[in-house]
């Protein structure tokens, strides 16, 4: 084991853990004496936070157009969470569903030695498509932490808000409002510009490097030495 993970990477992992314990254990403490309304609210400026870690420590570039994004995506938020009465937030729902589900029942703790045919025995369907979620909500997060970045998965976790909004209202016919919608609208907005606007400084290069005439002449070059067939040597 020691062979395989060196130290570096272990002193990373322990300080990924130790920030995942103390968020949790702020998150239960804000909880008790913070209602869910004022944590939903402060949660919207999740996305411009972490874009100031990734700016700042990270020393990743964001440009205008992504910045133009991050901020209309938090009005989005706080437009869609400005209401108390409507508000609705992903993070929080799961939090204290999962508390009473698992923490009221004593199945968990004998999930070790339960084998697969009977590890779902005595849930209900509700509990086990609980489980399938987070476990859905598990890869999906790690694909996005492997192939984008920690502002997108703000972003999804705003658009997801977006969407736990309007199944409130369609499948509970809890009433909504005007600035709800309007807000729910510029949060897809403001996703759809900041992935798009990642991918403008990629194309300019492109389209630059195409317009160099030495990069052409390169590119010609290159192609006449692959078609030209090799002269034979003849013995003597």
């Amino acid at each position: 084991m020691q062979e395989q993970l060196s130290r570096r990477f272990f002193m990373q992992v322990f300080l990924l853990a130790s920030l995942y314990c103390i968020n949790n254990q702020i998150g239960f403490i804000l909880f008790q004496y913070v209602d869910i309304a004022s944590i939903s609210l402060f949660k919207s400026f999740t996305p411009f936070q972490a874009a100031i870690v990734w700016w700042m420590l990270l020393l990743r570039p964001i440009n205008r157009l992504q910045w133009s994004s991050i901020i209309l995506q938090v009005t989005g938020l706080i437009i869609v969470q400005y209401d108390l009465h409507y508000n609705i937030n992903l993070y929080s729902m799961e939090r204290l569903f999962n508390k009473k589900l698992f923490c009221e029942s004593s199945h968990p703790e004998f999930n070790i030695v339960w084998v697969w045919r009977s590890f779902f025995e005595g849930y209900s369907m509700i509990a086990m498509a609980v489980v399938l979620c987070n476990s859905i909500l598990g890869l999906a997060t790690t694909a996005v932490y492997k192939y984008t970045d920690a502002i997108i998965k703000t972003f999804s976790t705003a658009c997801a808000t977006a969407v736990l909004l309007f199944l409130n209202w369609s499948l509970f016919n809890r009433p909504t409002n005007l600035n709800a919608v309007l807000g729910a609208v510029v949060i897809f907005i403001s996703a759809y510009i900041y992935s798009s606007a990642g991918t403008i400084p990629q194309l300019n290069q492109i389209h630059a490097s195409s317009n160099d005439p030495q990069n052409i002449t390169d590119g010609v070059s290159m192609d006449l030495e692959r078609n030209v067939k090799p002269k034979r040597q003849f013995r003597k």
